[in-house]
């Protein structure tokens, strides 16, 4: 079983974990689901229509893939005060809370230009910015909180869980986005994107509310002004395995992140698909993710997390050259299928490459870096794709050279994938197992080692009563 160096676990979470009893654990990890659930609508329903409502209020074609990559740039900015709030604030939660809210809000203006039918596009820009920009500056605190809030014996399967119900409402809220739009598109008519923000703005503040009710951790007190690059920098050299990690998930993103955001625009303006159409196919790599995560999570545990790595990071390297052999809808709905399938590989061994390669200080150093370098490298990424496309006009071969281009890119990152997890790899093969595995699995409650818990032998075991003053 191939797994990730180990690093001894936050101080945080090992001071404060005995206090929670197995009751609150409980409570913690189902309020954690649902606020994921209100955070997933949220994505389904709006952060995936933003590129659409572009071409819809008539601001082009590229404008509706930059939208998506460029005010990263700005958020990545923006999260840099992330480590000093959080220590302002002398709490995870409180700071996770105020970026949800936050992020919530910025629907409010996309409700009201909706009802008007325009808006400039530096005002969108700008939106865009600070959805983005609080999403990063929550980054750090939320991976801190959840990796204090799960003991290591149920992360495995709390992380895979939580992410397969989010997908599956993703998907839900995409399908549901598509159907509050339909007729629009024939119709010109711009109003019921109004019903698919407003709907994100109240998943969101739902959301926020319920990561409110969560246990709080203190944050350790290391952070009392924004991080410098330069502090950054200083901690991760100490940690040349966290710095290839990193290096090749930027490589990963380059290489997506050169064709990804005109995909949208590519199967509603040239390949002329409705709404529900997109929407139907779309959600296909949602429900691609949501059937294949419980098999995922029982192979992590098995295989290890490299396995994981492996197997998504390579097949993520197929996706673009099946775009390229033909635009019919059930044929490219397999594909996006298939592109769950893999994703979802990828996603899990992401979240938990991070937690067992990095501890407390190390996590929030490495993701301050990444979200300001990832945002750089996907600004770079979608510039490119943008002047291809312009330089020839926009048409279909356009896209086609780009897809192709990006197959391409995303094959190099193997290389460097090789150095990451140098030793030797079992495989994970997608075959009939999860295609025949019941979609109904992993959606009861996921976590086995829990089950034990009401007992008093566990309590006793994993909780030991504190020590008398």
């Amino acid at each position: 079983m191939s797994a990730a160096p180990k690093i001894a676990q936050s101080p945080v979470s090992s001071r404060q974990e005995g206090r929670r009893s197995a009751t609150t654990l409980r409570r913690d990890v189902k309020l954690s689901l649902c606020d994921g659930i209100g955070f997933a609508l949220m994505v389904g329903l709006g952060e995936t229509y933003i590129p659409a409502f572009v071409i819809a209020i008539g601001l082009g074609e590229v404008n509706s893939g930059l939208i998506t990559t460029l005010p990263l740039l700005v958020g990545a900015m923006i999260q840099l005060a992330a480590p000093m709030m959080i220590g302002h604030f002398r709490s995870y939660r409180r700071w996770a809370v105020l970026c949800s809210s936050v992020q919530a809000l910025t629907f409010i203006p996309l409700v009201i230009a909706s009802f008007f039918g325009y808006l400039p596009a530096p005002a969108l820009f700008l939106i865009a910015a600070i959805y983005w920009g609080t999403s990063m500056s929550m980054s750090a605190a939320w991976n801190s909180w959840i990796g204090a809030m799960t003991p290591p014996g149920i992360r495995t399967g709390f992380c895979a869980t939580r992410n397969r119900w989010n997908q599956a409402f993703s998907m839900f809220g995409f399908l549901l986005g598509g159907w509050f739009l339909k007729g629009s598109q024939l119709s010109g008519k711009i109003w019921p994107f109004a019903l698919v923000f407003g709907v994100s703005f109240l998943a969101r503040g739902v959301s926020s509310w319920l990561m409110s009710k969560q246990t709080d951790f203190v944050p350790p007190r290391t952070n009392n002004k924004p991080m410098a690059l330069s502090e950054i920098f200083g901690i991760l050299k100490k940690h040349p395995k966290v710095i290839q990690l990193l290096f090749y998930f930027l490589c990963v993103q380059f290489a997506v992140y050169t064709s990804a955001p005109y995909f949208t625009a590519y199967l509603l303006k040239h390949i002329k698909f409705s709404y529900p159409d997109f929407a139907i196919l779309t959600a296909a790599a949602f429900a691609g993710r949501v059937w294949i995560y419980p098999w995922l999570a029982k192979c992590g545990r098995e295989h290890g997390t490299h396995a994981l790595l492996w197997t998504g990071g390579v097949g993520i390297c197929v996706i673009p050259l099946l775009w390229l052999f033909s635009a019919n809808f059930w044929y490219l709905f397999v594909v996006e299928l298939l592109t769950g399938f893999v994703w979802a590989a990828f996603e899990l061994a992401t979240v938990l490459m991070v937690f067992e390669t990095m501890n407390n200080e190390v996590r929030i150093a490495a993701l301050t870096f990444y979200n300001v370098a990832n945002a750089i490298v996907i600004s770079i990424a979608s510039l490119l794709g943008a002047s291809l496309l312009d330089v020839l006009s926009g048409k279909t071969r356009a896209y086609l050279l780009l897809f192709a281009l990006s197959a391409l890119a995303r094959m190099l990152t193997i290389v460097v994938l090789r150095k990451v997890t140098r030793e030797k790899t079992r495989w994970i093969p997608l075959a009939a197992y999860p295609l025949a595995a019941p979609l109904s699995r992993g959606f009861i409650y996921p976590f086995q080692k829990m089950r034990g818990w009401g007992t008093r032998k566990s309590r006793t075991s994993k909780f030991p009563p504190k020590k008398a003053a």
